[in-house]
């Protein structure tokens, strides 16, 4: 029994069409694909979605098609220098040219050269091989079929391209070789107008074809089923469709022409193919029928989970196939894995995640593809609306109210749904103080014993506190002499804090203080010892999902001193450091290790206009990294498939540290009113280059 090329072809080439389509003008504006896919009868190309596939490079390059058809014209320039010794199934020889026209049609869509004339196949840097089944009238006997088939079964080919077809069953044996050898076939449906491929197509859907026969059916322009294309039929599960209708491409002569059949669809679909094997060299061939076949567009009733009966999986989709299928995961050094996340690391102006800007992580899908992503886009750093801090300031000491009784002070205040209370008392030369609030446990530690309520953004007091939480609970106890004293607090804002209206996640965590200070005459001077530990956090930066944390200890020294320049008058200041060590929970994070530092003095003046107000002067650098970062193992794709995990090292150092100049004044008795004043010039605000003028007003006057 002969077998022949789909009918549809032939009678294409019967009435040949040929085209005078060497060179021609490139009128387009868009440069991302080979001026030959952009040509008027190129249709196929926009239809399949194929651009991506030219623009990242997949283009084909170190993979092997078989083309089992009529031979290839060898010295058709769109082939030159890629097309492999062939075989000829007909006389047992290497000379596998073409003498009917049909090879080096199909040919030319799998792999016609980007060389800006002619054609551009969808894999223009595959390497070919001609395996010459069919004589100079398209047809074969059953023996030269199988003949080519064991030939193609053993060579080095990935994929093989049969663009030929019967009614009878043909070389299941060989094809059966072939899949066992790890070939992706890809196969015509037929021309018959058939309600099921023909053969060999219709084996796609035995057990044994173990996914790796891809069945491929005609669709014109308009995005119809061909009418004399086979459908789906009972090989819905392995069949889908391409373009086959008056599709141009190479011919004998190196000229060109157009022809019609599931014999050009097949082609397209073994292209693309190409294109994802020379991608991911590691994917087995039933994983790459599965994403033609997952990323296929749907067409007819063809669901995620279910084909269509005429339309199998739908539509091929080069740039669907190309990337991730479901959703990315990142894989950790100890075996765990993470979906890509878009906050990563919330970063602050202390730890800026503009550092892993350039860092690849590689990610993947489904199929077990890796991916590459900059990290940066995973990492966000949170800019504060710079009113906030001077108006949060404001209000926490307009909205203040205290009351002594005896020897025992209550303060309370309200800001944005965050309480701060406090009671703070003494006896004898012990002290005590607890409540709840960041403000309030600066008003027991550090420049307390001045009694100032300084209007400064500025930090003067403890700057790791902060990272304890805004609604932190606190309690501290106290002893006073002459002229040491110390103090021990602590502070727990994990389970009291929440989340600041318009701000980032804010920190939660634990301290323990302990403070010594001593005072002669004008002067005061205290140094505080202490550690703090966060959740899911370092300095304040919440991590999570391939960067998670599992929580970062800080131990921390602050020397805060002051001077009295007069009864109304005192110059402070603060130096504070830290050094931070964290360890990843299960993440690619293997370590933290840094070293941070603020800086900050003040002038501060009361009485300055009217007997309650107070004017502040002050310069300050607020918290930075000054050394060390963050270690990651980051995994890497190799050739085999496998990862392997290299060390990356992120400084997380402050290039361009805060320098912010500041003025502060408020008056307490206006008439029964509250003015508070502040103006700052911050140069390289929140630890990044550029310069920042802000200025606030608060007038409160009660009714």
């Amino acid at each position: 029994m002969k077998h022949r090329v789909n009918e549809g072809a032939i009678a294409a080439f019967s009435a040949l069409n040929l085209l005078s389509v060497n060179a021609w003008a490139d009128i387009s504006i868009d440069k991302s694909m080979p001026v030959e896919a952009r040509a008027w009868y190129a249709w196929q190309h926009a239809r399949v979605n194929d651009s991506l596939a030219y623009t990242l490079g997949a283009r084909g390059k170190g993979v092997v098609v078989d083309v089992i058809d009529t031979g290839i014209a060898s010295k058709n320039r769109e082939f030159s220098g890629r097309l492999l010794a062939g075989f000829n199934a007909l006389n047992n020889s290497s000379n596998a040219e073409d003498d009917n026209g049909h090879g080096t049609h199909t040919a030319g869509l799998i792999g016609a050269a980007a060389n800006g004339i002619g054609v551009v196949g969808e894999a223009p840097e595959v390497q070919i091989r001609a395996i010459k089944a069919l004589d100079k009238r398209g047809y074969g006997t059953q023996a030269q079929i199988e003949s080519a088939l064991a030939y193609a079964a053993r060579d080095n080919a990935r994929i093989i391209n049969m663009s030929i077809g019967g009614r009878s069953p043909i070389a299941q044996s060989q094809l059966q070789a072939a899949i066992h050898a790890g070939k992706l076939l890809v196969v015509a449906a037929g021309n018959d107008a058939a309600l099921a491929p023909s053969y060999p197509a219709i084996y796609a859907k035995e057990s044994w074809a173990n996914n790796q026969i891809v069945v491929v059916g005609s669709i014109g322009a308009k995005g119809q089923l061909s009418s004399f294309s086979n459908k789906a039929g009972s090989a819905m599960y392995n069949y889908l469709v391409a373009p086959g209708e008056s599709i141009v491409s190479s011919y004998l002569n190196n000229a060109t022409a157009s022809a019609s059949g599931t014999s050009q669809a097949a082609p397209i679909v073994s292209g693309i193919a190409a294109d994802i094997i020379s991608r991911w060299m590691y994917l087995k061939p039933n994983q790459v029928a599965s994403i033609l076949f997952t990323t296929a567009t749907r067409m007819g009733n063809a669901t995620a989970s279910t084909p269509d009966p005429v339309y199998g999986w739908g539509l091929v989709n080069a740039a669907a196939a190309l990337a991730p299928v479901g959703n990315p995961k990142v894989a950790s050094f100890n075996a765990g894995y993470y979906n890509l996340g878009p906050a990563a690391l919330q970063g602050n102006a202390v730890v800026s995640g503009t550092r892993f800007a350039g860092i690849k992580i590689t990610a993947t899908d489904d199929f077990g593809r890796d991916f590459q992503y900059d990290a940066g886009q995973f990492v966000h750093t949170h800019t504060p609306d710079p009113l906030l801090a001077p108006l949060r300031m404001m209000d926490a000491q307009m909205n203040t109210y205290r009351q002594i009784v005896g020897n025992s002070t209550v303060r309370y205040s309200t800001i944005d749904g965050h309480t701060a209370a406090s009671l703070s008392g003494q006896a004898g030369a012990s002290n005590y103080s607890f409540g709840t609030g960041r403000q309030s446990i600066d008003q027991y530690l550090g420049l307390a014993e001045l009694a100032f309520e300084i209007p400064l953004t500025t930090t003067l007091g403890n700057p790791y506190l902060n990272y304890a939480g805004e609604n932190a609970a606190y309690a501290g106890i106290g002893y006073a002499a002459t002229p040491v004293g110390f103090k021990f607090a602590m502070m727990d804002g994990r389970a009291l804090n929440a989340d600041l209206a318009g701000t980032s996640v804010q920190p939660r965590g634990s301290a323990m203080v302990i403070e010594i200070s001593a005072r002669t005459g004008s002067y005061f001077a205290s140094a505080a010892l202490g550690s703090m530990q966060e959740q899911s956090a370092m300095l304040g930066a919440s991590t999570a999902s391939f960067l998670n944390a599992a929580g970062a200890t800080t131990r921390f020294v602050t020397l805060n001193t002051g001077y009295r320049v007069s009864s109304r008058s005192a110059v402070v200041g603060m130096l504070s450091q830290g050094y931070t060590r964290t360890s990843g929970a299960d993440s690619l994070l293997t370590d933290v290790n840094m070293v941070s530092r603020g800086m900050a003095m003040a002038y501060v003046q009361s009485g300055w206009l009217t007997t309650d107000d107070v004017l502040a002067v002050g310069i300050s650098q607020p918290m930075r990294i000054v050394a060390g970062g963050m270690n990651l193992r980051l995994p890497h794709m190799q050739d085999s498939g496998s990862l392997l995990f290299g060390s990356d090292n992120v400084s997380l150092v402050s290039d361009s540290p805060e320098t912010m100049f500041e003025v502060g004044y408020q008056a307490r008795s206006l008439g029964g009113a509250k003015l508070m004043l502040n103006a700052a010039y911050r140069v390289n605000a929140n630890n990044s280059p550029g310069n920042m003028a802000v200025v606030a007003c608060r007038y409160l006057k009660p009714f």
